[in-house]
């Protein structure tokens, strides 16, 4: 029997145009980086999430004290509610930046994060 997600477990089926556009500049080099996709996609969270269980699990990573669990974390998050999205960001030194705009854009307290 196949275990059945609950609606809180859904993937987001978004991937804003912003997004893609973001990430498309970034892929064509130049002074365009990933790191704007990331620190963009946490300002704009609560427009891409739906669900407020979903955003709460985010919460409570960010609580995580070690700093390379809470990123490996947050990933994984990002991977399962937001998969479209992370399909544009490639692997290795483009992810990280990725994830350095992301972690910014909260620890600057301007990611949506309402519910």
């Amino acid at each position: 029997m196949k275990n059945k997600l609950s609606y809180h477990d859904e993937p987001s089926g978004a991937c804003p145009t912003f997004f893609k556009a973001l990430c498309y500049e970034a892929s064509q080099g130049g002074d365009k980086s990933y790191y704007s996709a990331g620190y963009e996609l946490a300002r704009h969270l609560s427009s891409n999430i739906d669900d407020d269980a979903q955003l709460k699990k985010l919460v409570r990573i960010l609580e995580t004290k070690n700093e390379e669990k809470m990123h490996h974390s947050i990933r994984s998050w990002l991977k399962r509610y937001l998969p479209r999205c992370m399909k544009r960001v490639p692997s290795g030194r483009q992810r990280g930046s990725f994830m350095d705009g992301f972690v910014q854009c909260i620890d600057d307290d301007n990611a949506e994060l309402y519910f």
